[in-house]
């Protein structure tokens, strides 16, 4: 009786607190979309500055105004590539204006304000998280609304949650077990109560699948990644959990550099600085080159699309991950070619292989790409093979990680 007491407080304060805040946000104003700059200064008035190493940067506050939708986001001023400047502030106004999308439907009917908190700013990482309210005339009530933005600073671009972590099991159990984050003080389920029956409604493979979409919703913080999930009206329509990188152990595949656990990892795959076209790898037997047989490989990186793709004869392959491209280009011949799923095993404290994606038995002169990325963190993927004279060769799919044997 206590916890529907409860529960049913929290229902008020939502209908309540919602009503009100939309009712400043009724007047129509039919202007043009605009944005417009607020202010250089974070919300306590400190300028809000990152200096790492060669990296500096401050934010600048901006309003978007479209009619009776309000959102403030960040600007980032100040870096010294005015080219990568640009590009980073169209990635963070086209993420939080995804929003909208949502209510595409009913736009000329939506109130929405929004504001935002940067989570996490370094040389490598940017995570902003926004929060506000949404209702459309004649619904039953307002809706609170979560966006986050995740950019790789150095990549330039958008992380998704299935590059940052994975996803199973394991995962739902440390986010039961995390630390819970109230987004409001007059709405917080541990204080009332509420937090385990909550939790405890979920179901594992539910939790699995609602982390799937590139629209998942996560953060960075300097010691632990923020998630959060959907849950009913009636307890706030979304709900945030913060697991520290500790916790995660191999799960996690990307952390900031400058994280409080950064040193601390099982296994560390060093994130480097690489260009939109990494240098090619050369993969070639000394036998084979003593032998004047050609059976050598070379391997480039990209971020973006590279011009073998459009070869008819290149051979593509779907990774199991996307936004990154990996070229390999056989030069002569290598046979027993595989392309191969790994796991990171915590009982064996190492990587193992847990199946071969794809295989060849013998490649001449040929290319072939795969689609995927190529992590921060620990990997799920690799290529080996063998050169004409039985030398075995493998790549490990991730940030600078090269290995032969």
């Amino acid at each position: 009786m206590k916890k529907l007491s409860l529960l049913l407080a929290l229902m008020l304060t939502l209908m309540m607190t919602g009503c009100a805040t939309m009712k400043d946000a009724t007047m129509s104003n039919n202007a043009a979309p605009k944005d417009t700059t607020v202010t250089s200064t974070t919300s306590d008035g400190v300028e809000d500055k990152v200096r790492t190493g060669d990296i500096q940067y401050n934010f600048t506050k901006v309003a978007y105004s479209d009619q009776n939708v309000k959102i403030n986001y960040p600007r980032i001023n100040n870096l010294s590539d005015s080219g990568k400047q640009q590009r980073i502030n169209e990635l963070i106004k086209t993420s939080v204006l995804e929003v909208l999308n949502d209510y595409k439907d009913s736009i000329s009917n939506l109130s929405l304000t929004m504001d935002y908190e940067v989570k996490y700013k370094g040389a490598d990482l940017l995570s902003i998280e926004y929060l506000g309210l949404a209702n459309v005339k004649d619904a039953a009530h307002p809706v609170n609304v979560i966006q986050t933005t995740n950019i790789d600073l150095e990549k330039e671009k958008q992380l998704v949650f299935s590059n940052v972590v994975t996803v199973n099991d394991s995962f739902v159990k440390k986010i039961k077990a995390g630390k819970y984050k109230a987004y409001r003080s007059d709405l917080d389920l541990e204080a009332a109560g509420a937090l385990k029956d909550v939790l405890d409604g979920f179901g594992n493979q539910d939790l699995v699948e609602s982390f799937k979409p590139p629209t998942a919703k996560f953060y960075f913080t300097k010691d632990s990644l923020g998630v959060s999930t959907e849950v009913a009206h009636a307890v706030g329509d979304h709900l945030e959990m913060e697991l520290e990188y500790k916790s995660l152990g191999g799960l996690l595949l990307v952390k900031p550099q400058g994280s409080a656990e950064n040193s601390g990892s099982t296994l560390n795959v060093s994130a480097v600085s690489t260009p939109t076209v990494a240098p090619r790898y050369i993969f070639e037997s000394k036998d084979d080159i003593q032998n004047k047989i050609k059976s050598k490989v070379g391997i480039n990186t990209y971020h973006e699309e590279p011009t073998s793709l459009k070869d008819k004869n290149t051979i593509t392959l779907n990774g199991l991950m996307k936004g990154e491209f990996v070229e390999i280009v056989v030069e002569g011949e290598i046979k027993d070619f595989k392309y191969v799923e790994l796991k990171w095993d915590d009982k064996q404290n190492t990587m193992i292989e847990t199946r071969i994606i794809n295989k060849f038995d013998k490649l001449i002169n040929q290319t072939i790409v795969i689609k995927t990325y190529m992590p921060d963190g620990i990997p799920s993927e690799k290529i080996e093979w063998k050169t004409i004279s039985g030398k075995s060769f493998e790549f490990i799919i991730a940030e600078n990680d090269l290995k032969n044997r």
